[in-house]
């Protein structure tokens, strides 16, 4: 990567004299940007334009060339990655379109330039792209003209999957903040993607924040596991929110939509997630500077109203407005001499017209080691209001106080737009638009600082499978990709998850032998490969207390199980020894095409899509993760005993679905799995789990089902 942004010579495809030509344009940002290097262009015809020469052809170049950026049709892109690679240049910028995102020629063209590129070592940006700016190095290739006096040189980096929002962006910060330092515009990913992007810009020495604008995954897990080790804040845009599959078949999949998955996987790796366009800027501005270490806070307001306000906003946002010690107090009442303000906290400074006299409190305040950010708001009123230190350099004060005492400040300032707009070009720190916004930027800052100490460094316990060699086997045994409930409770208990036993039967005698041999009460299930849900097609009977209760519930099952589903192949029924009262729910494992194995664990049994009270984490898991899961239903509190009940066994549902964790990894063949019910005991009688399924990847069902089945066509 590092040879993109440092190169001593580049060349553009594409130019030509003609006005508006595009290619041209990179020429006069390379030249506005300052970059030092050698420009050459290649174009239809000799000539000079911009004062760089334009050559007909690449090898008629008498300088060694670095780096390439091609703006011609797509059907000379081959020609030109060969001759590229013939010449020994390893590094192109592609920003033509027409490739792999129109499907057909444009994929076969696709395919082609990454066969040359993999023959000759190539490395390329793009295609369909903006490509890539250095506001350090001067190296600024998009086609839309940058100016030099709208861009400060910061240490904020992007990498954008579109084209345009890379450079717009950068120019936002630009007034918004210090400024930026890299731009990778990455369109369809067909050799560096975001991965590869955010690796580097990890380790470079002018990024303090990267900021994601994506569309699609290339490698979200790796990713997620990059952003774990990342000390560097992540935010992603995420634009292109999928929705749930219509191919679903278990309660897992049908709730685990794509945008679900996303979500789980930011929070587990300290990514954070920006809602909007907006937001995103706000979340860049927000981690800039110094991170809270705690939720207190002081507001120092230059009215009565805006300290309210700011109370308002520090309440609804969770941060905690301390009080003041005495002798704070006492010091404020010298500074200020009110009359009528009572000096707390909030502070009203109101009265106090001498920024000098402002900026002693707020050092005052920085200097208390219970305050862990301030609130910032002052006037604009000229300087017969402000004395001899005008509002610029009393804002730019107060920032460095804040910064030396290692806390962040959030400043508002009150002003007519000209003048803010002013202010801002001016300032290299935050500044923001009301009171409100300044106190978000600290609880941003909260959040964050509490969603990277959650991230699990220390080492994973695995959970090793006690029987590998049997789950291997159980496996490789299925022909038609699923497990139906005897195969995949077998498969649990190779990883040591509790399940109730279950017995098959498909006689009467078969049946009283198998409830006898179990021991009564019991329950009594639907024996079908055909049949997902049970309870759907009256496949279940509970609480069966003898041998006539039992051929009763038989003859019953069958009768419905035949109404409902009258093409289903049906084994028999299997019986399973009742399990005492507790609270049921699902845990449940999905494949997911970007994040890998994904769990799920939700309230409700057979109520889980109607409750739709779920959590969902990318496997593995540590047990102290699958707690902090069930911490997030939002029935949890049903868990802790309430109403006189007995408090639930959590840490022995923790430990199903750590091991289930385990298992996904161990078989990532696994396409979607639902434990369900599972169900957990009062605290120190365990979790067990009393049913479930599992599907296998490129599951067609091989069942012999009616292709009038509406229950079945997704397979």
């Amino acid at each position: 990567m590092e040879k993109f942004f440092n190169p001593s010579s580049i060349v553009i495809y594409g130019v030509s004299s003609t006005p508006g030509n595009l290619a041209a344009i990179i020429i006069e940002n390379l030249q506005e940007m300052g970059f030092r290097g050698k420009i050459y262009g290649v174009g239809a015809q000799n000539c000079e334009v911009k004062g760089c020469p334009v050559y007909t052809s690449i090898k008629e170049i008498p300088d060694q060339i670095d780096m390439v950026t091609v703006m011609t049709p797509a059907r000379t892109v081959p020609d030109i990655f060969k001759q590229c690679g013939e010449l020994g240049i390893k590094r192109i910028v592609l920003m033509t379109a027409g490739f792999n995102e129109l499907g057909g020629e444009g994929l076969e063209l696709a395919e082609e330039i990454m066969a040359i590129a993999r023959e000759f070592n190539i490395k390329f940006i793009g295609p369909n792209c903006q490509g890539l700016i250095d506001f350090y190095t001067g190296v600024c290739l998009p086609f839309g003209n940058i100016k030099r006096h709208l861009i400060r040189k910061g240490r904020i980096s992007i990498v954008a999957q579109s084209g345009s929002v890379g450079w717009v962006l950068s120019q936002i910060l630009s007034h918004e903040l210090g400024g930026v330092s890299k731009v990778i515009s990455v369109g369809n990913k067909l050799s560096i993607d975001e991965v590869q992007a955010v690796e580097y810009l990890m380790s470079d020495d002018r990024t303090d924040i990267i900021l994601l604008y994506l569309e699609s995954f290339s490698d979200g897990k790796k990713l997620f596991e990059l952003a774990r080790q990342s000390e560097k804040p992540i935010i992603v845009l995420k634009a292109n929110r999928g929705s749930k599959s219509d191919l679903a078949i278990s309660h897992t999949a049908a709730l685990a939509s794509n945008d679900r998955v996303v979500e789980a996987a930011f929070k587990q790796a300290g990514i954070i997630r920006a809602e909007t366009f907006r937001d995103f800027i706000d979340w860049a501005k927000a981690l800039s500077g110094h991170h809270m270490r705690g939720t207190n806070v002081v507001s120092i307001a230059a009215s009565g109203g805006m300290a309210l306000l700011s109370e308002d906003a520090c309440r609804k946002s969770g941060l905690n407005l301390i009080a003041l010690p005495d002798d704070i107090k006492d010091k404020l009442w010298e500074i200020g001499r009110p009359q009528i303000i009572k000096h707390t906290n909030p502070i009203d400074t109101g009265n106090i017209f001498d920024n000098t006299k402002v900026l002693d409190i707020v050092k005052m305040v920085l200097a208390l080691d219970q305050v862990d950010g301030i609130v910032f708001c002052m006037f604009n009123l000229g300087k017969e209001f402000h004395g001899e230190m005008n509002v610029q350099e009393a804002l730019s004060q107060t920032f460095q106080e804040a910064d030396r005492a290692g806390k962040p400040i959030a400043i508002f300032i009150i002003t007519d737009p000209e003048a803010n707009f002013n202010f801002k070009h001016n300032a290299t720190f935050p500044l923001y638009d009301s009171i409100e916004d300044a106190v978000e930027s600290l609880s941003k800052k909260w959040h964050y600082t509490v969603l990277r100490s959650r991230i699990k460094q220390s080492p994973f316990k695995e959970y090793i499978c006690s029987d590998i060699e049997r789950a291997k086997q159980i496996i490789s045994s299925i022909t038609d990709y699923c497990l139906d409930d005897i195969e995949s409770m077998e498969l649990l208990q190779c990883y040591g998850i509790n399940s109730i036993q279950l017995k098959s039967a498909d006689s009467p005698e078969g049946i009283s032998r198998a409830a006898q041999e179990t021991g009564y009460p019991v329950a009594m299930k639907i024996h079908s490969r055909s049949i997902i849900h049970k309870s759907d097609v009256g496949g279940i009977r509970l609480n069966i207390k003898n041998d006539r209760e039992a051929l009763q519930c038989f003859a019953e099952i069958m009768k419905a199980v035949k109404k409902s589903v009258p093409d289903a192949l049906i084994s028999g029924v299997k019986i399973q020894k009742m399990v005492q009262e507790g609270i049921e729910v699902i845990v449940g494992g999905k494949k997911d095409k970007d994040f890998g194995q994904v769990v799920m664990v939700g309230l409700g049994g057979i109520y889980t899509e109607i409750l739709d009270d779920v959590v969902f984490r990318i496997a593995p898991l540590t047990k102290e993760e699958c707690l902090e899961m069930l911490q997030k239903l939002k029935g949890y509190r049903i868990f802790t005993g309430i109403r006189g009940k007995e408090p639930s066994d959590l840490d022995s549902l923790a430990d199903i679905l750590a091991r289930f964790s385990k298992l996904l990894v161990d078989f990532p063949q696994i396409s979607e799995a639902d434990l369900n019910p599972v169900r957990v005991l009062p605290k120190g009688s365990g979790a067990f789990v009393l049913d479930a399924r599992m599907f296998l990847e490129k599951t067609r069902l091989k069942t012999g089902l009616s292709k009038n089945n509406k229950q079945f066509n997704a397979w």
